[in-house]
């Protein structure tokens, strides 16, 4: 089934929709029925201004599911508007509301992420480098960015593998010696 929608941005909508920030989890409600599931970007063509994503939920504490392939444009005028134009399949007990409400919780993100404010900038010569560490929070970093975490890591991983391959013969000689 075919499904198109328009929503309006506050801010130009070609910048919002090739960021991607507005992927993530969605949790969308159709009639008495709630859907949950996530979106995902699947290519950006810069050339033909199109953003093409993956859309899918399942419906909680039930049989049904609703998936699509979208399309997202900006609008004409280089404004706001986002058109979302989708292809969506429905299975199980999974009505058409369903499928407009996905579309619609896709929309809402997008609306979401184009109201989150954009990443400061590095400091300027004028603006010392501890007076912008102090008004900001300290970003987030990753333990699999630190060095010492991926050794240990590795080491529990080689140790696993070997006790996996020593359980694996012992099991095979119990086999042999079973049979």
């Amino acid at each position: 089934m075919r499904v198109s929608r328009s929503v309006q941005l506050a801010g130009p909508a070609w910048a919002a929709l090739a960021a991607g920030g507005w992927s993530g989890p969605v949790r969308v409600r159709a009639g008495d029925s709630e859907y949950v599931g996530k979106v995902a970007l699947v290519d950006v063509d810069e050339d033909a201004r199109v953003v093409g994503a993956h859309a899918q939920a399942r419906r909680v504490g039930g049989w049904g599911g609703v998936a699509g392939r979208l399309e997202l444009r900006p609008g004409d005028g280089g404004g706001g508007r986002v058109d979302i134009e989708a292809d969506v399949d429905l299975s199980g007990e999974a009505s058409e509301d369903a499928a407009d409400a996905l579309v619609g919780g896709v929309a809402g993100r997008l609306q979401d992420a184009a109201r989150t404010p954009e990443p400061r900038a590095a400091p300027s010569a004028a603006e010392p480098a501890t007076k912008a560490a102090e008004s900001e929070p300290a970003a987030w970093t990753s333990p699999a960015d630190d060095p010492e975490f991926r050794r240990r890591l590795a080491g529990r991983a080689a140790i696993a593998v070997a006790l996996g391959a020593a359980l694996g013969v012992a099991g095979a000689a119990w086999g042999r010696r079973r049979s």
